[in-house]
């Protein structure tokens, strides 16, 4: 049986059974009605969702590689948010206990600590072989020349020892990389770091919204170039069809 556990200030109470059940009761207990003015998000559910939760919604044949040590899924609940917003340089919370606390630092201007760098301690190591690796887009090409699938997301886990704080190479991704879908996540014993140029799903009432990117190009040294580059793009059969299946895909 799947089991899940909730921790909250009345103690932790656990159960079995779909843990998506238990995370749209949670869901409907914390809901919160959008604010004017607001940020999308003032409150609720934060976390993530493994691939291996997959299997818990869809009937799937063979197994992909477990998470190690990670829950299928793992989500916070928030009831204060404090949103920054770095164009303008403007900060929005509905709490008045943390708009207080973001006032007395202000005035105290203080600085928190520098974390320790982050330094990886030993190689990437890749959870295939080459050879595996190559077996595995042999069976995929397979699998679409059968008509079973039309495009599978091959991937590979690599995995290092490390020292240091995760906080610092989050830091150092955002900076090297300022996507506007970024998340840093401290569940204690495990840390989610992750960084994306889109978002995949936006539901807003009834409306749900995708905007996959497929295809890029790097800038060019002027104005000039940028647009031969960006025609280029538009004219690729590959990258067009890469994104007509990618867009396929996320609306059915």
């Amino acid at each position: 049986p799947i089991c899940w556990s909730v921790r909250g200030r009345r103690g932790v109470e656990r159960g079995s059974g779909d843990p998506f059940l238990a995370l749209r009761r949670l869901l409907a207990l914390h809901a919160r009605e959008p604010r004017r003015g607001a940020p999308p998000f003032t409150g609720g559910a934060v976390g993530y969702v493994t691939y291996e939760a997959g299997r818990l919604l869809e009937r799937l044949r063979g197994r992909t590689a477990p998470e190690r040590g990670l829950p299928d899924l793992c989500f916070a609940f928030y009831d204060a948010v404090l949103a920054l917003d770095l164009v303008r340089g403007e900060a929005w919370t509905a709490d008045a206990e943390l708009a207080a606390l973001v006032e007395r630092a202000r005035a105290g201007a203080r600085r928190p600590a520098p974390s320790a760098p982050f330094r990886l301690a030993g190689p990437l190591v890749s959870s295939l072989s080459r050879e595996a690796y190559e077996e595995a887009v042999e069976s995929v090409r397979d699998s679409i020349a059968r008509g079973e699938i039309y495009q599978a997301n091959l991937t590979q886990r690599f995995s290092a020892r490390w020292t240091g704080d995760p906080w610092d190479l989050y830091q150092r991704l955002r900076a090297a990389s300022p996507a506007p879908f970024g998340a840093y996540l401290n569940f204690g014993g495990v840390r989610v770091l992750s960084s994306s140029p889109e978002r995949f799903l936006k539901v807003d009432g009834g409306r749900v919204e995708t905007r996959p990117i497929k295809g890029t190009r790097p800038r060019g040294a002027d104005a000039q170039q940028d647009r031969a580059r960006a025609l280029e793009l538009v004219r690729a059969p590959k990258d067009a069809a890469e994104h007509v299946m990618i867009v396929d895909l996320e609306r059915n």
